[in-house]
């Protein structure tokens, strides 16, 4: 059944229940009085839903979950879906609200996790200028800076600097300037040959005011989605710690983080080749995927979905069969939080569904929560990941 069926056919089993009548467990059918109703109502709340569910025992993920231990499973232990995991939420609160809907088990747990340090991501980011001088661009909101006789205007659209013309000879040689994103922010900014480039959180790109050389080229660490202006002069060049990029003009992601093991490389549109440090180039099509690790010298070209690694730049987070500790780092840098884990065979659960990265990240830790049966303690910006016990 697809999810807008069941989401349906809950709405309105909930809807019957509240407004028309009660099944008893005896099969008898009753009329809810006030404080009857006023408990079927409170069904319609996702967290109480929650807390109910997690207390149940009559779906198989704990028995999985359990198997991971046992089998030491790597990564093919659970398959789980944010979407279905909402879906037995809302029909497992259904089922409360017609037959179980008085009973409430943690009416009386205060030990509730706090979420409220844990903000979105913000439009942040901080300029630094070829001379030293930074620009906090949270703080100057809208501005217009000069340098070198070219101007950058600072707006809610990002870093844009002033188009180059042909004709220009303001800039002779390459002057660099820097933006960094800090964890738990975000930023964009359209270069001086119109090329736009969204930043992630916790990245930085370094690159020149004009670009006068035969070459176009900036320095990346961290992640950032290009839509490069076309050239066939001038060949545009990301630049990582562990390889070049090259193109002419196209639509493609780059992450290169330091704390991950490889440097993703994902072609939305037109063609590029990578360059690694061991020397060897590939060259990608649209919908391909180059994953470089480094430290073997070895490189990895798949069919991916691309949505899945460039839906961030849309405001959307996507993973798909992603294991528990990627998902982690993503959600680390975006929220600006640190996680550990009570062993390491929690890092290898794996899950799918969508997140809208300016949501509070509560909701959806609810849902792993659910799915896998696992725990998140929270300690002011800190996330402890551990398996939930059973109560006896």
């Amino acid at each position: 059944m697809r999810w807008e069926e069941i989401q349906e056919r809950a709405a309105r089993m909930v809807g019957f229940l509240v407004k028309k009548e009660r099944i008893g467990l005896d099969g008898s059918i009753e009329k809810p009085g006030k404080e009857e109703l006023s408990g079927l109502e409170k069904f319609k709340d996702s967290n109480i839903i929650y807390e109910n569910l997690s207390q149940r025992e009559q779906y198989d993920y704990r028995r999985a979950f359990l198997k991971l231990n046992r089998r030491n499973a790597v990564r093919k232990v659970l398959r789980y879906s944010a979407a279905a995991a909402s879906a037995a939420i809302f029909i497992g609160g259904i089922l409360f609200a017609g037959y179980e809907y008085v009973w409430s088990p943690l009416a009386n747990d205060t030990s509730v996790a706090d979420y409220s340090n844990i903000k979105p991501i913000e439009k942040r980011a901080r300029l630094i200028l070829a001379d030293g001088m930074e620009v906090d661009i949270k703080a100057v909101g809208e501005a217009v800076v000069e340098q070198n006789g070219k101007k950058i205007v600072i707006g809610a659209q990002g870093v844009n600097y002033e188009v180059d013309s042909q004709e220009s000879g303001i800039v002779t040689k390459n002057i660099y300037n820097s933006l960094e994103i800090p964890r738990g922010g975000e930023y964009s900014l359209t270069l001086a040959d119109g090329t736009r480039v969204w930043m992630n959180a916790d990245s930085k790109l370094k690159y020149p005011i004009s670009f006068v050389e035969d070459r176009r080229v900036v320095y990346l660490e961290g992640e950032a989605y290009f839509e490069v202006a076309k050239s066939a002069s001038k060949p545009f060049i990301v630049s990582t710690l562990s390889g070049d990029i090259t193109v002419l003009g196209t639509h493609f992601n780059v992450k290169s983080y330091s704390d991950e093991s490889a440097i993703y490389t994902t072609l939305v549109e037109g063609s590029v080749s990578f360059k690694g440090s061991a020397g060897k180039e590939t060259i990608l099509s649209p919908g391909e995927q180059l994953a470089f690790y480094p430290a073997k010298g070895v490189q990895e070209l798949k069919q991916v979905n691309v949505n899945n690694y460039v839906g961030w730049k849309n405001n959307l987070f996507q993973f798909e069969e992603l294991s528990l500790e990627d998902i982690m780092k993503t959600l680390a840098r975006w929220y600006d939080v640190t996680v550990s884990y009570e062993n390491e065979e929690l890092k290898q659960l794996v899950f799918s569904g969508n997140l809208d990265k300016y949501n509070n990240i509560e909701s959806f830790l609810k849902l792993f929560e659910v799915g896998a049966k696992i725990e998140f303690k929270v300690d002011n910006r800190h996330i402890h990941i551990k398996p939930k016990r059973r109560e006896s």
